[in-house]
């Protein structure tokens, strides 16, 4: 248990939804083993309260850093006093340090994401890849960011609405002068028919409450790698079709560890090892499921 005093100084996550994110889990665990008076809080907020939020926090003098998660990464944008540069770019924050009382907004996904892609799916160049991307919102930044870094060159984005990939397409020609091309989400379950993509990946909410995406994998040709950002904690749909199609498939978790990681450095100055936290995220998933 923590020992929660005045002294103790204030780290979170604010998102919504937020009860499924396991950020506090092992940010609690990084700081018990660290041996800081620091605690590590989960804040549920809505977009309407998110002004009155964030000025509030300027008032908290012993905040110092939040993750931020869906559905406010490109909005908090607007609260901070200072980018890095990924953070600028990208458009999009997930990481927030407080230092006399400014904010500063980072990126730590573009570590989570390449922590994954290179690590769990053992994916160290993507020159030759077709990428398939699902999403087109903040977290899809991080990701084109990424594997473009990597080498890619073809990126077919499935996205609901062309508004919103047309944003995302003006920005990728902008900041990284490479064009996107568009695959109609409501015709999602012909895409291996008409595409063999060597990467897939998820960066929409989709999964996070157990849902199914409605992919036709039995015309997978290649052996296919699928990253998906999200979590959840039972075996998910995609993992589950990974088994019975044998593709190659990463969840979220590691992602969410390696930008964790990241944050935990940024604001306390002390580095962890990914496995190391990712097994004792695992140990502690198990122990949930027998219950």
């Amino acid at each position: 248990m923590i020992n929660i005093k005045g002294s103790t100084s204030i780290l979170g996550v604010i998102g919504n939804p937020i009860e499924h994110s396991l950020s506090p889990v092992f940010q609690n665990y990084l700081i018990k083993i660290s041996k800081l008076d620091y605690v590590y809080l989960p804040f549920k907020i809505n977009l309407e309260g998110l002004s009155e939020f964030m000025k509030g926090l300027k008032k908290i003098e012993n905040l110092k850093g939040l993750n931020v998660t869906i559905p406010f990464k490109e909005i908090i944008i607007d609260y901070m006093d200072n980018l890095s540069e990924e953070a600028k770019k990208i458009g999009a924050v997930n990481t927030i340090s407080v230092e006399n009382g400014k904010f500063y907004g980072y990126n730590t996904d573009v570590y989570g994401i390449i922590y994954t892609l290179k690590m769990k799916l053992k994916i160290n160049d993507l020159k030759e890849s077709l990428v398939v991307l699902f999403g087109a919102g903040g977290a899809s930044k991080a990701a084109i960011w990424s594997i473009h870094g990597m080498g890619a060159k073809k990126i077919l984005v499935v996205n609901r609405t062309v508004d919103r990939f047309k944003k995302l397409n003006e920005w990728a020609k902008e900041t990284l002068n490479m064009e996107l091309e568009l695959f109609e989400w409501n015709k999602i379950g012909h895409l291996f028919k008409t595409v063999q993509p060597d990467l897939v990946i998820n960066s929409t909410p989709i999964g996070l409450k157990g849902e199914e995406i409605n992919l036709d994998f039995k015309n997978i040709k290649k052996k296919l790698k699928f990253f998906d950002m999200t979590y959840n904690l039972g075996e998910s749909f995609l993992n589950k079709v990974s088994k019975r199609y044998s593709f190659f498939y990463s969840d979220g978790i590691p992602m969410l560890v390696a930008q964790g990681t990241e944050s935990f450095r940024i604001w306390t100055g002390v580095d962890f090892s990914n496995e190391k936290v990712l097994t004792y995220l695992k140990s502690r998933l198990k122990r949930w499921q027998r219950f």
